[in-house]
């Protein structure tokens, strides 16, 4: 895994401390499909634009489950077995290649399309979507993946 910056916070710790998440493996920060709300065209709207920056979320990977953090805001855990996860196709562009995002299904209902900053890879998303339930062995193209999202983000 490539070190996208992100360090484990004591909350996200004691989240999968108390959910049984196991031992830490990594974080890294991602965007939700919310995080950028100005008008764009292709990749660059999808993924947010921000190179260099660090994203709004970190998703902390754990032995047996996951995190998913706001910066200043709220979180959210699970085990893997409860989540489904289904990798999401992103529009590339010749320069950039394909991408992927990540839509994560959590047992509550709650669900959100995840996609790593432009200067990420997509290793742990894939990851993710490997250790969790999935829909579909294929990637769901992005418009489907998120026509039935709730409009405003829940974390």
């Amino acid at each position: 895994m490539g070190d996208s910056g992100a360090d484990l916070t004591h909350r996200a710790y004691e989240l999968a401390i108390g959910a049984g998440l196991g031992t830490w493996e990594h974080s890294t920060d991602v965007f939700s499909h919310h995080d950028d709300t100005r008008p764009r065209s292709g990749l660059s709207r999808l993924v947010g634009a921000r190179k260099g920056r660090p994203g709004q979320l970190v998703l902390h990977v754990f032995e047996d489950g996951v995190v998913i953090e706001r910066h200043r805001g709220s979180l959210r855990g699970a085990l893997s077995e409860s989540v489904t996860a289904d990798l999401v196709e992103l529009e590339g562009t010749p320069a950039s290649g394909s991408r992927v995002g990540l839509r994560l299904t959590l047992a509550s209902g709650e669900a959100l399309v995840l996609l790593e900053p432009v200067t990420g890879s997509c290793e742990t998303l894939t990851l993710v979507a490997s250790r969790c339930r999935s829909t579909s062995p294929d990637p769901l193209p992005y418009r489907d993946a998120v026509a039935a999202l709730p409009a405003e983000s829940w974390i």
